[in-house]
Parts: C-alpha cells; sequence; structure tokens
C-alpha cells in the first residue's frame, strides 16, 4: 500500500499564482526533454540517457527557469518513465514493425 497526501488549492489561496505558475515550467521542461529523447529515439540515434539529456538541457530556457535541484529531478522522472518503456518496445518488436505477443497485450506507445 502508498501512503500518499492530497492537498487541495483553490484559485483564491494566496499561493495559488506561484504554484500554477512552478507547475507551468515544469511541464515545458518534461515536454521539451522528451521531445528531444523521442526525436532521438524515432530517428534511430539511440536513447538519451539521463546524464547526457542534462547536459543537453542544461542551456535550454525551461531548464533554466526553474531551480537546479528541481530541473533535475524533472529529467530522472522522464528518465525514469522511458527506462520502463523501452524493454516493453524492444520485447514487441518484430521484423520492422511493432506487433503485440498475443492478442490481450497492447502495444506500447512512444511517448508523444
Amino acid at each position: 500500500m502508498q501512503l500518499a497526501q492530497r492537498h487541495i488549492i483553490k484559485s483564491t489561496n494566496d499561493s495559488f499564482a506561484e504554484i500554477d505558475e512552478l507547475a507551468f515550467k515544469s511541464k515545458n521542461l518534461y515536454n521539451a526533454a522528451n521531445y528531444v529523447i523521442r526525436q532521438n529515439f524515432v530517428y534511430g540515434w539511440g536513447y538519451l540517457t539521463y546524464n547526457k539529456m542534462a547536459s543537453l538541457m542544461k542551456s535550454h530556457p525551461a531548464y533554466q527557469a526553474l531551480p537546479a535541484k528541481v530541473s533535475q529531478q524533472i529529467l530522472m522522472i522522464l528518465s525514469n518513465n522511458w527506462q520502463v518503456l523501452l524493454p516493453s518496445l524492444w520485447l514487441n518488436y518484430r521484423g520492422g514493425c511493432y506487433t503485440s505477443i498475443t492478442s490481450s497485450i497492447e502495444v506500447p506507445i512512444i511517448p508523444e
């Protein structure tokens, strides 16, 4: 069982604007880094590891818009998401196209 806390912050809260801005910047960094990883993978240039991705993204405005620790954690989460996806992609790759092993298993989709 996983324990989690849920905090509901209404738009009338004093810190709502700051939290909304940080969430928007985090989303921008995640999407920008995901785009770079996806393009490398789709065009056959290989998978970018966290270390390569971090060094590429350090000069990106989305990376610099957040504190370094936060940006690094976002890139670590993205890297982990791709590491979970890649084995299932390679497992389902057969003869130049993706096919499912059984009809009950969906073919994994590369994140957009």
